[in-house]
């Protein structure tokens, strides 16, 4: 086999593999579509909450109070262009359940003003539930006994708060006329969506094999010539 039939077949491969992966990206934004549909359905029909039949991206109504002895703060993170925290506190269910929930972002400057005694009043809130996030062998370490958290390890935070918070965390989705702390800045709201970027690769893969079959049609050109 020469130099010439090699590359002949590197550009046949070339063009299929980019229009695999074209169309795999297509399959992929349609699921993300579908899930943004689905997320936002449950936000107009929210449940009311039932542990034992919680599923991830599900909206809930919930009432009971937050427990501020048993809040971290998981960063640093940045959100609208600000580096700070996002600050996860207990919520204690009137049927003594006890959840994560995500109650937003507090700036660097204010992360040392944050609550962490008390309890709130009496409240009914709206959450978004979320799967209990899988850990990767690259998560940074957490420091439980200064309190110090930089991943979400959920066995880690059980065993410092000593709770069971069940298979899900959660977001909350605030309410301005309700909001607890003027210092954490709303991150989760009713227009929130996943992110799609599959729509992005789409163009990329489909023009990387646009590209291809050019090279491929002026290569077999010029041996006609």
């Amino acid at each position: 086999m020469n130099k010439k039939q090699i590359f002949s077949i590197f550009i046949v491969l070339a063009i299929i593999t980019t229009l695999l992966l074209g169309f795999w990206q297509i399959k992929r934004s349609e699921q993300k579509n579908t899930l943004n549909h689905a997320i936002k359905y449950t936000f107009e029909h929210p449940l009311a909450y039932n542990e034992e039949k919680s599923q991830p991206y599900q909206t809930y109504i919930i009432s009971g109070f937050y427990d501020f002895q048993k809040q971290i703060l998981l960063g640093p993170r940045t959100f609208n262009n600000q580096i700070g925290m996002y600050v996860y506190t207990i919520f204690v269910t009137d049927n003594n359940e006890h959840l994560l929930v995500n109650r937003g972002f507090v700036s660097k400057n204010n992360s040392m003003n944050i609550k962490l005694a008390g309890k709130s009043d009496d409240l009914t809130i709206k959450i978004f539930s979320l799967g209990k996030p899988k850990q990767s062998w690259y998560s940074a370490k957490n420091s439980p006994h200064k309190n110090q958290w930089v991943s979400l390890n959920f066995a880690e935070i059980e065993s410092f708060f000593k709770l069971d918070l069940g298979q899900h965390y959660f977001k909350e989705i605030v309410n301005p006329e309700q909001k607890i702390d003027s210092k954490i800045i709303a991150s989760f709201t009713e227009s929130y969506q996943i992110d799609n970027i599959h729509t992005k690769y789409i163009y990329f893969w489909f023009l990387f094999s646009l590209t291809f079959l050019i090279m491929l049609v002026i290569y077999v050109k010029s041996k006609k010539t």
